[in-house]
């Protein structure tokens, strides 16, 4: 039955963009607009789907790298009567956010556009308000607001990865997923007033804006909306925690493979500047042999005007090509754990301070529960180093974490080395790989987290998973197959990819799937999980974890493994 029923969901889902039925076209009512979607049956259970909703004005022409702003009702809106050209179609999923293509493969097949803040909303058909005329009130429920992730440059809102329609369907929830600026569009930083910075989180604190003033319309309690994001997505979502601007538009987060306490989630202000001038030379806007004279405010903590307008002026596929030869020079500087060139920064009114400094001073939102999950291989970052020779590779590593540790004295440095690299001998080159994999995966992914954990367990409750679980999709030869589930694949599971590309999961997968997705609905539902808390035991901490191995032992709680060695990493 489970195969049917997905071979069913599969065939629906390569025909979401193009099959609309007439008799399953429902409106709501926004601030903004009448909202017309269509629907999906899904598990049995009848999906509303809203696609390619604008959720701000598009930030094109004098507003590019200028913060988001609102939408004005649509032309005609308020007028009585249902006339088609009064009414927006949500059918089809909005374009992408300005990105180099080549850099994944574009499986949402949307085309990119510096016009890109769409947002998606799936809701169970039931759950829609009724017209006022019958008198009756449903309740509303939960809202899953997520961020997608892929190394702050890449991805929307319309990959598949992030279809909605299962998790809302499975879990009873409303779902939103959304685009927001990347990269330099969204991230650069060059004058307090003309370019900001932060742009993708306040692209973001729209989106969640827009929830609270329009959820309710799609069934949606604005009053029990959590926020989630996985791997660059979970940096912002947690920095969002972070943030005086919009760490109460939310009533608890999901922190999935990232976290803004890694030391590579942001940058001060004046590294983000320093990267920025790194573009605006390769680009050809430096100021260096212009006369200034013709310019006001001409300061050296902040781009020229001469340089804004020329960044104005360029095409957004110029600026797009250029990064990432940027960020081969970045990557030079030695830091171990950075993806990409522009960051989010401190130092501004959105993060007054460090995501680390405001941790330590309990500056954040103390009053909500969070989960953070975590897998086994968050990155096969560096596997160039990887050889046959542990010595040689002991080395490599030794070079690699001077430039991260807090504590690089020798000692320490030698006593992590001996932690991952004791038992490893020369010619087993799996075991060195291994090693070489937790080191990475410790320093930039796990430790971050368990400090996270650790810190908020002090003002409310953590619930730890850890996602073991290796799909049937993998294959023998894949790394995960070696070393454990890798990146995605918790987050692919919760959102019930196994359902809509049947032929690579197996019947266990979809199992564990719904597993994922009914413990992913209980928090949305109770702020809870099923399994011991991160807690505080005097002056030690207990990082009890769920981990998830699969279908028939899905759960073994137990205490985290970790902390001896993020001791020695200095989280």
């Amino acid at each position: 039955m489970i195969k049917v029923n997905c071979l069913l969901a599969f065939t629906a889902i390569n025909w979401i963009l193009v099959i609309n039925k007439v008799n399953d076209q429902p409106l709501v009512y926004t601030r903004w607009s009448i909202i017309k979607g269509f629907t999906r049956k899904l598990k049995g259970i009848k999906v509303a789907h809203f696609l390619g909703i604008p959720y701000a004005q598009p930030p094109i022409g004098d507003l590019r790298f200028k913060k988001p702003r609102p939408l004005q009702p649509r032309n005609g809106y308020g007028a009585d009567g249902r006339d088609e050209d009064k009414i927006f179609k949500a059918f089809d999923y909005g374009t992408a956010c300005m990105q180099k293509i080549s850099l994944i493969l574009n499986f949402s097949h949307v085309p990119i556009s510096e016009d890109c803040l769409y947002m998606n909303v799936y809701t169970p058909l039931d759950s829609l308000p009724q017209d006022s005329s019958t008198g009756s009130v449903k309740p509303l429920l939960p809202v899953s607001v997520h961020i997608h992730g892929s190394a702050f440059v890449y991805l929307s809102s319309a990959d598949p990865l992030f279809y909605g329609g299962y998790l809302s369907a499975k879990a009873n929830v409303v779902v939103v997923t959304f685009n927001y600026r990347l990269g330099l569009f969204g991230l650069m930083y060059g004058h307090d007033k003309l370019i900001p910075g932060n742009l993708a989180l306040y692209d973001q604190r729209a989106a969640l804006i827009w929830v609270r003033q329009n959820i309710a319309a799609f069934g949606g309690d604005p009053g029990q909306v959590t926020l989630s994001g996985h791997s660059s997505g979970a940096t912002f979502a947690s920095l969002h925690l972070f943030s005086t601007q919009s760490r109460y538009l939310f009533k608890s987060a999901a922190i999935l493979s990232g976290t803004a306490t890694s030391r590579s989630a942001t940058d001060s202000r004046s590294a983000a500047l320093a990267k920025t001038r790194k573009l605006v030379s390769k680009v050809g806007c430096s100021e260096a042999n212009v006369d200034k004279s013709h310019y006001n405010e001409v300061t050296d903590d902040q781009l020229s005007q001469y340089e804004i307008d020329c960044l104005m002026a360029k095409d957004a596929y110029d600026l797009i090509e250029a990064q990432p030869d940027v960020n081969k020079e970045i990557f030079e500087w030695g830091e171990m754990c950075s993806l990409e060139i522009f960051l989010p920064f401190y130092g501004s009114p959105m993060f007054p301070e460090s995501p680390d400094s405001m941790l330590s001073k309990g500056d954040f939102r103390r009053d909500i529960s969070i989960l953070v999950g975590r897998v086994p291989v968050e990155s096969a970052r560096g596997i160039t180093q990887i050889t046959w020779n542990v010595d040689v590779v002991r080395d490599r590593m030794r070079n690699e974490i001077k430039t991260v540790l807090k504590d690089n004295s020798t000692g320490n440095i030698e006593r992590v080395l001996e932690y991952y690299f004791n038992d490893c001998k020369t010619g087993d080159i799996r075991q060195i790989a291994e090693a070489v994999f937790n080191l990475f995966n410790d320093i930039c992914w796990h430790c971050p987290n368990l400090m996270l954990s650790s810190q908020w367990s002090k003002y409310n409750r953590v619930y730890l998973y850890s996602y073991t679980y290796k799909s049937n999709h993998l294959g023998d030869l894949d790394l995960a197959q070696l070393f454990g589930a890798y990146h995605t694949e918790d987050v692919s599971l919760i959102f019930g990819f196994p359902y809509s590309y049947c032929s690579h999961y197996s019947d266990s997968d979809r199992l564990v799937s719904s597993y994922m997705m009914n413990l992913w609905s209980n928090f949305l539902y109770t702020g809870t999980g099923d399994w011991p808390i991160v807690m505080k035991h005097y002056s030690v901490t207990l990082p009890f974890h769920q981990q998830i191995t699969g279908i028939w032992n899905q759960k073994a709680d137990k205490l985290d493994d970790k902390q001896y060695i993020c001791r020695l990493l200095n989280y």
